[in-house]
């Protein structure tokens, strides 16, 4: 499951909306609070014009979304460009999602993955998760299961569910990594933990199915040594 960031959230990133952080600003940012698109969009449009990376990044999931305005792909690829460009994460993994897929701008998968890389190393997960995703297909990028297990751990280090599904199955293989029954069995917990945390029940379901799957060539201490590296990871270390 894919962690969109909130509206707080991205502009508690960059520490509100600059100098205009009072007034339209802060107008903008309850307008889309109460989910009044059309108002926020209308407040927001100046803002951007005017160089706000967030009202920016805004204006493009408007235009993605339809959110306020006429939903346009092309106008949204721009807005985000605009924002990536001045460094925004979740703008450069907007920008590297839409080019990888074609969407409002060119296919190109290489130049995808160069805006992914510019948002995963600033810690943005779901870029990671793509990015680990391009490298194990060689999308873009030279296939590299090295690269994309490091990929896939960043994600599954900040919780991301896929990412530590994904991770475990490299380790149950030795795809990349290592082979390893405890930190396969490890990671596919810890997946089946957060898509409960999630509300992905027919996720979590398949997590289990694995886990089922997975104890046939785990014996009973290495299952207990994941679960605890599991518990520790999750906090709960008795």
């Amino acid at each position: 499951m894919r962690r969109l960031l909130g509206v707080t959230a991205v502009v508690l990133a960059l520490g509100g909306f600059g100098a205009a952080w009072a007034g339209p600003a802060q107008d903008a940012m309850a307008a889309l609070e109460r989910k009044d698109y059309a108002e926020a969009f209308r407040l927001m449009v100046p803002l951007a014009s005017q160089g706000d990376v967030v009202a920016q990044y805004r204006v493009g999931q408007a235009y993605e979304f339809g959110r306020g305005v006429k939903a346009d792909s092309a106008a949204a690829y721009g807005w985000f460009r605009k924002a990536a460009e001045r460094g925004l994460a979740p703008a450069q993994y907007k920008v590297g999602m839409l080019v990888s897929l074609g969407v409002g701008a060119p296919k190109d998968a290489a130049e995808g993955a160069v805006w992914y890389r510019k948002a995963a190393e600033q810690g943005n997960v779901d870029a990671q998760f793509d990015l680990a995703r391009a490298y194990a297909r060689g999308y873009g990028v030279a296939e590299d299961p090295v690269e994309s297990a490091r990929w896939y751990r960043k994600a599954a280090d900040q919780g991301y569910a896929n990412a530590r599904y994904e991770l475990s199955g490299m380790y149950e293989t030795g795809e990349g990594v290592p082979k390893d029954p405890v930190q396969a069995y490890m990671w596919m917990l810890l997946a089946q933990a957060a898509y409960a945390a999630d509300g992905e029940t027919s996720l979590g379901g398949m997590a289990a199915t694995q886990l089922n799957m997975l104890a046939g060539s785990t014996t009973p201490t290495q299952k207990a040594e994941a679960q605890r590296l599991a518990n520790a990871r999750a906090g709960n270390s008795q």
